[in-house]
């Protein structure tokens, strides 16, 4: 019997990135509540590659660049016809629109916007965002974005900010939150630390974990770590790679803070650190959501988190659940990591709900029901 392609997921790549791990995660539980799901790649590369499950069938298009991938698309969904296909990143959003609309399939279409438009194509945020086929992107999926069937946010700060900028309907945007929260996560949680080394025996240990770029500007985070060690010696610990690791290197032999900050570089399995840390700190100049915050507290971590567009709000519920500093302001985050070690997590009296909504049934069911054209509610 031939396969039926119910729904198919869209990336580019499986490349180390939120919103890979989050199509992955999509694709899984679908496929779990029995589904068959094809997940297309543009390009099959990745560090993400190993975690795709058996479950999930992997089309790969072969394509070096998004913009050369409109036609193998097309053909797939002329082929396949799956119900709905759920598509990540600009580029891939606006192919898998044009793609539909070649091929005029009955697809449902639903894009997701995983950060935030004007953080991403914001030249004063970096230099390389002002070259024309960037800002060609922009305005050309301001045009698509509107032809999407669905346009599914990952906070209501992201859903608010691209209703704005697009000129659509917010009541148009879905928020569904990133499917955190999987069967995975928690067997990866449950794990020994694999590295003890990396943790202090005699002093606090604090923990951060992303990509080493300016968007987690973890540079203010080792400015408000000089001045708190001073009050409490401890040790930070910066766990991941990228492009900001010189920059980062040279800030803290400024601070002569090279015995007590540690860069490890990427970390296979953060999560029984994350459980082992007394303070999880996020330092981020912006982020879509914020999926170590969550994964942080769902290892029981203290945490702290700058107050940046737009995720950390609302996963802390305005600061129910851990402290939350401005943007940039290093002598506040110290203040904060000093009363956070002092006083102890906030996460202990966090209601179950408050993380239920990050779990990947929920999340997929919804991507589910929006496809199948039923009632969210």
């Amino acid at each position: 019997m031939t396969r039926r392609t119910d729904i198919s997921v869209f990336v580019p790549n499986l490349e180390v990135g939120g919103a890979e791990l989050a199509m992955i995660q999509i694709a899984e539980g679908l496929a779990i509540r029995g589904l068959n799901v094809d997940l297309v790649l543009i390009e099959a590369k990745g560090m993400f590659m190993s975690q795709v499950s058996d479950k999930i069938r992997v089309i790969n298009l072969a394509c070096r660049r998004t913009r050369y991938s409109i036609w193998k698309l097309f053909r797939y969904l002329q082929k396949e016809k799956p119900k709905g296909l759920i598509s990540a990143h600009d580029g891939a959003n606006v192919i898998a629109i044009l793609a539909k609309f070649l091929s005029s399939v009955p697809t449902r279409i639903i894009i997701t916007i995983n950060s935030h438009l004007s953080l991403n194509y914001d030249p004063k945020n970096d230099k390389s965002l002002a070259r024309f086929n960037t800002q060609a992107l922009f305005h050309i999926l301001k045009f698509a974005y509107r032809y999407a069937d669905e346009i599914v946010a990952i906070s209501t700060g992201a859903a608010d900010e691209v209703a704005r900028l697009i000129k659509i309907s917010r009541k148009k945007i879905q928020v569904f939150y990133l499917p955190v929260l999987t069967e995975r996560f928690y067997e990866l949680k449950a794990q020994p630390v694999e590295n003890p080394s990396l943790l202090a025996k005699d002093v606090p240990n604090i923990l951060s974990v992303g990509r080493l770029t300016p968007a987690k500007d973890f540079a203010t985070l080792i400015r408000a770590f000089s001045i708190m060690s001073k009050r409490i010696p401890s040790r930070l610990i910066i766990m991941g790679e990228g492009e900001s690791r010189q920059e980062l290197e040279e800030l803290i032999l400024d601070y002569g803070l090279k015995e007590t900050v540690i860069l490890p570089g990427f970390v296979d399995n953060c999560y029984p650190y994350m459980g082992a840390c007394d303070l999880f700190v996020v330092s981020s100049a912006w982020e879509g959501l914020s999926l170590v915050l969550i994964e942080a507290m769902a290892c029981g971590a203290s945490v702290v988190s700058t107050d940046c567009e737009s995720g950390p709000r609302e996963i802390l519920e305005d600061g129910a659940w851990g402290l939350l500093v401005p943007v940039g302001d290093h002598e506040a985050l110290a203040q904060a990591m000093e009363k956070s070690l002092i006083e102890g997590s906030m996460t202990s009296l966090m209601p179950k709900r408050v993380l239920d909504i990050f779990r990947q049934d929920v999340v997929a069911e919804k991507f589910q029901q929006l496809i199948f054209n039923k009632d969210l509610y």
